[in-house]
Parts: structure tokens; C-alpha cells; sequence
């Protein structure tokens, strides 16, 4: 009964995720029913999300508690579940590390292109514009 229901919710998630898809690619109208159909994707986009996480800190928190109980089985799954999140916390940081120095890099581009120009528009129109572009390129 468990993974019936546990299909038959994949299944769903999966028709509707495919009808928005398909709406979005077909370039279907923007109307009461592809608004309709939008919303009912966030809705169990966020339910799958909700449900996955949740099964993803129960199974953590059972690997944890498993530890102590019987150290020699489940501790390698113990250091694997550390791994993974050291590893994404690393991933993280030098994403961010990079999107800093990316910004700091086109900002520098634009104040070398922006003393080259001859006549050069107002700093703070060309401040906002900067930062426009620079956020929706990042």
C-alpha cells in the first residue's frame, strides 16, 4: 500500500510536471487555464520537494542514531553522509567565491571601458545600469 501511494504520487507529479512543460514549449497562451496549470505545478513541485526533504533528514537522522547503536554497519554510511555535506558546503563557497570575483572583475572592465569613452553618461545612471546587468548575468 506504502509504494502504491508513493507511485501514484510520482505519477502525478510527473503527468502535471510534463503538461507544464509541455504548455511552456508549445508557447500556449497565457490564459485561466495554463495559469491554472502553473499553479498546480508549484503546488506539487513544493509538496515533492516537502516530501523529499523530509525522507532525506530521516534517513540522515536514522543513519546518526544507527551509529550508535551498531558502530561497525552503519558508521561507513555515517562518514559518507559527512562527505557529502562537506563536499556541497565546498561546492557552495567556491561558487560564491567565484560569483565575487566575477563581479569584481566586470566592474573593474567597466571603469577601464567607462575612462576610455569620450563622452561619458551620468555615474550614477551608469552605476544602476551596471548593477542591473550585472545581477540579472549572475
Amino acid at each position: 500500500p506504502v509504494s502504491l501511494s508513493v507511485f501514484l504520487l510520482a505519477l502525478a507529479y510527473s503527468l502535471i510536471a510534463l503538461a507544464e512543460l509541455s504548455a511552456f514549449y508549445l508557447n500556449l497562451p497565457w490564459n485561466t487555464a495554463t495559469r491554472v496549470l502553473r499553479r498546480v505545478f508549484y503546488l506539487s513541485m513544493c509538496v515533492m520537494s516537502f516530501i523529499s526533504l523530509c525522507l532525506l533528514f530521516l534517513v540522515s537522522s536514522w543513519i546518526v542514531f544507527g551509529v550508535l547503536i551498531a558502530p561497525s554497519k552503519l558508521l561507513p554510511y555515517a562518514i559518507a553522509l559527512f562527505s557529502l555535506v562537506v563536499a556541497a558546503l565546498s561546492c557552495w563557497a567556491k561558487r560564491a567565491r567565484l560569483k565575487v570575483r566575477a563581479e569584481r572583475d566586470v566592474l573593474k572592465a567597466v571603469d577601464v571601458a567607462r575612462k576610455r569613452l569620450k563622452v561619458s553618461p551620468p555615474d550614477m545612471l551608469l552605476n544602476v545600469m551596471v548593477e542591473m546587468q550585472l545581477q540579472e548575468a549572475l
